[in-house]
């Protein structure tokens, strides 16, 4: 008895943002600290641009692809084009956390990279910490793809840079926010 062979098309995308994909500033602990507070005290907070807050940037380098961006690169898989594989997928350009700090109109700080690394070691002995202190250890060491691959091979070509898709996950994000405040 003959069994065929399964195909594979698998996407490896760096962080994925855009309208829909907010879970990059869902995740930061200012924001969901936000979530927990009175609505009224969050306006009181916005309006004071002496308390904005501070987002710190050891200057890790990083990729966004848009969620549009990873859904064109699925249908490129659905339909057979390329070959069976893994893909990476990233928009063009890089960024840091102060890109992010800028597009909010928050304030940054430049973190040493020894502070990252010392206080990533420090958590990782910790037991039993909840989930959001993680995120420091994704700002250890840059991870950028190489897209080759997905462009030669599916024909993949992100309409969204990196920058780009930043703008439009805040446009969204503060979209959502003036309209949960009304």
């Amino acid at each position: 008895m003959r069994t065929s062979r399964t195909n594979a098309w698998v996407f490896r995308p760096c962080i994925v943002a855009g309208p829909k994909a907010q879970t990059l500033l869902e995740e930061m602990p200012y924001v969901r600290m936000s979530d927990q507070l009175p609505d009224p005290v969050v306006r009181l907070l916005a309006a004071m641009p002496i308390l904005k807050p501070v987002l710190p940037d050891p200057g890790t380098p990083f990729q966004l692809v848009h969620e549009d961006d990873v859904a064109s690169a699925f249908v490129a898989g659905v339909h057979g084009r390329g070959e069976p594989g893994p893909y990476n997928l990233a928009g063009n350009g890089k960024l840091t956390f102060s890109d992010i700090a800028d597009a909010l109109g928050w304030y940054t700080v430049p973190l040493p990279a020894t502070a990252v690394t010392t206080s990533a070691d420090l958590i990782a002995r910790v037991p039993n910490l909840p989930a959001i202190v993680a995120w420091i250890h994704s700002v250890r060491k840059p991870v950028l793809m190489k897209t080759e691959r997905a462009k030669d091979l599916l024909g993949w070509k992100p309409e969204h840079t990196s920058r780009g898709t930043l703008k439009e996950l805040v446009g969204a994000f503060r979209e959502e926010q003036r309209v949960g405040a009304n």
